[in-house]
């Protein structure tokens, strides 16, 4: 596993080819409940675990009251897990109708997020925490701001138990527009980070949150993006 390179953010159609065997009633459960999951979909878990387990990890910027984990960063051109990063990146050509567009850009690079404990506070995708100072990145990078579907996959280790080690990914349904707190939601959904689940959602519908965790939780995300006007 290399440091990420720098590569250039394409339409995801250019990545269709690699895109697993989205149903049409996976893109209608997204369009019409803001998210989806869907299991049995990536078969090589356990090798992608295995790639990601000793990759350069750091803190991001963000405070240890937001966020506790620790990331690194992914491209299509690293050998060990290249072929699945465009596999997510090819999601972006089938759910683009759900979440109102004709066709999404993907982003030019994955993000590993690897949990010890903690977890991270309910949050937009798309926007920062209302307290947190790094507006002024967000704002400035399209790859942030400009996200409109979001896709994780989950490479946890095989035992692990959510009911035991907690890290559920909640979703807070239903919300008002603009809510990134959640406190509009009509309901929650509590997804447990089976490993080999894929959990899509649209950005900015859905404030979520990871819930603490006390054992390792790995997690593989695809941010795709608004296309440019």
């Amino acid at each position: 596993m290399h440091a990420a390179a720098v590569m250039a953010i394409r339409p995801s159609s250019c990545y269709a080819g690699d895109a697993p065997p989205i149903t049409d009633a996976h893109i209608a459960a997204l369009e019409a409940d803001d998210f989806v999951v869907i299991d049995g979909l990536f078969p090589n878990v356990d090798e992608l675990r295995q790639a990601l387990q000793d990759a350069p990890y750091r803190k991001t910027l963000q405070p240890e009251s937001i966020r506790t984990d620790r990331v690194t960063w992914v491209t299509e051109d690293d050998s060990e897990v290249g072929a699945t990063v465009r596999a997510l990146k090819g999601l972006g050509d089938r759910f683009a109708p759900a979440v109102g567009y004709r066709c999404l850009d993907a982003p030019s690079r994955c993000m590993v997020a690897r949990y010890e404990q903690g977890g991270y506070r309910t949050h937009l995708d798309h926007d920062p925490p209302s307290d947190d100072d790094l507006y002024w990145l967000w704002a400035s990078s399209r790859e942030q701001s400009q996200r409109v579907l979001t896709c994780i996959l989950y490479l946890t280790d095989p035992d692990f138990d959510a009911c035991l080690h907690g890290g559920c990914l909640r979703l807070f349904l239903g919300c008002e527009p603009g809510d990134a707190s959640g406190e509009t939601a009509t309901s929650i959904k509590d997804v447990a980070p089976v490993p080999g689940r894929l959990v899509v959602f649209k950005s900015r519908r859905v404030p979520h949150a990871v819930l603490e965790t006390s054992r390792r939780r790995l997690a593989l995300s695809c941010w795709h993006l608004a296309p440019e006007a």
